[in-house]
């Protein structure tokens, strides 16, 4: 990791409140967002 979690080189819609977040997300094909999240989307298991 560079710099942490919150840490990327690209963040196009941060700036975006979760309203507006939502609003784009209805403007994606369905079946995106109802797509279950796969293994590689997890989060590292935590001991």
């Amino acid at each position: 990791m560079k710099n942490g979690d919150s840490s990327a080189d690209v963040k196009p819609i941060a700036h975006l409140y979760k309203t507006q977040d939502y609003a784009l997300a209805r403007e994606l094909p369905k079946d995106i967002c109802i797509a279950q999240p796969t293994a590689d989307t997890y989060s590292m298991a935590q001991e």
